[in-house]
């Protein structure tokens, strides 16, 4: 079965966060997203045009467990 992606897409119009955003990722939500949805891997980016924009893509193994991703909060708070 193909693997499915998922693509999020977060703005941190605050630099002074940024550094937070970052740690948390790193520490809290990448291992949580692994545990809980199985992901295989997972890319992130900072946008180069506009650097308050970032961006991870995750890899999970087929398309059910995209589908059964909780609904996403519309903002998260290191």
């Amino acid at each position: 079965m193909p693997a499915a992606y998922f693509v999020v897409r977060a703005t941190v119009s605050d630099p002074a966060k940024r550094a937070a955003f970052d740690d948390w990722y790193h520490r809290e939500h990448l291992p949580d997203a692994v545990k809980a949805f199985g992901v295989n891997k997972a890319w992130r980016y900072w946008s180069v045009s506009d650097p308050a924009v970032h961006q991870a893509t995750y890899e999970l193994p087929f398309i059910k467990r995209l589908m059964n991703l909780p609904t996403a909060p519309r903002s998260i708070a290191p």
